[in-house]
């Protein structure tokens, strides 16, 4: 592997193995595509550990696809501050009882102009401090692209302890609790401050479940549409939204209380105009397809 790991001579990363094989103490740069199909390492790979930095300069990490049912699935390990910048994930797949792109206790992680076209799938019934974005760690992303489809069946986080700028979060969550009872917290954002972000939600629900903005969580200059299917209670929980009339409400879903105050700089839009890539491209919302 050419350099020599530093923030200025970062090791230069050409296939899958040199992936696989990056440690937290040194830097890392992209200088090609890494492709996981067709590998030893496309059905198991997991617990990649970083804590430097990785320079993606444009380049895709894609097609990793874990599918252990049997344990938690944790992507990356972070140990120590991360910055990962201009990175592109593209269909990546977790499955397992408990499934994190980025997984640790120690450090914080910065992201900045990357991409995540990813399917979270949980088996298992883990407390409502799992989380696929940042599980202990502060978490905070520039200029970033999130598509998701989340399986999970009981008390999970999207994003926890985030800043998100300049970022488009899309992500479709399907929730399965437990009959007659109030156990599928899902909590999309858990202490979090987004600004200028574009935020769509569409969820389907079964039982009672809850679907959650909590913790302090504020918007800021947000474009947020959320579309919600089944019988659930929404909540928003402790969120700093300042409110505006009646008639910038027409965008959201009949199923979300009306009682919420939402800020005089956010932008709604229609069920047709979120289903046409012409007018999402118009505002400057990039579509990227995740299967189901």
């Amino acid at each position: 592997m050419n350099g020599s790991g530093t923030s200025t001579d970062p090791f230069i990363i050409t296939n899958v193995a040199q992936f696989c094989e990056m440690s937290p103490e040194y830097h890392y740069a992209l200088d090609a595509d890494i492709d996981f199909s067709s590998t030893p390492y496309s059905s198991r790979v997991s617990g990649i550990t970083l804590g430097c930095s990785l320079n993606g300069r444009g380049h895709k990490v894609r097609n990793i696809v874990c599918n252990d049912p049997t344990t938690t699935v944790d992507l990356f390990l972070i140990s120590g501050d991360t910055t990962i910048t201009d990175t592109i994930f593209e269909n990546i797949r977790l499955t397992g009882k408990k499934t994190s792109f980025f997984s640790g206790t120690s450090g914080d992680i910065i992201l900045r102009r990357c991409s995540f076209a990813l399917k979270s799938t949980w088996l298992d019934n883990y407390t409502n401090s799992d989380c696929v974005f940042n599980s202990g760690v502060s978490f905070n992303a520039l200029d970033c692209n999130f598509v998701m489809y989340v399986s999970w069946t009981k008390q999970r986080i999207l994003f926890r302890d985030s800043t998100l700028t300049r970022c488009q979060i899309r992500f479709t969550m399907k929730a399965d609790g437990a009959k007659g009872r109030y156990d599928s917290y899902c909590n999309v954002l858990y202490n979090c401050t987004l600004s200028s972000c574009t935020f769509f939600g569409d969820f389907t629900v079964q039982y009672n479940d809850i679907m959650l903005f909590s913790n302090n969580s504020t918007f800021i200059g947000c474009c947020l549409r959320i579309a919600a299917h089944g019988t659930f209670q929404f909540w928003w929980l402790d969120c700093a939204i300042p409110s505006v009339s009646a008639a910038d409400r027409s965008g959201m879903e009949s199923t979300v209380s009306t009682s919420i105050s939402l800020s005089g700089n956010m932008r709604f839009i229609t069920t047709e105009q979120m289903q046409s890539a012409d007018y999402l491209y118009s505002i400057g919302i990039d579509c990227v397809e995740v299967d189901e």
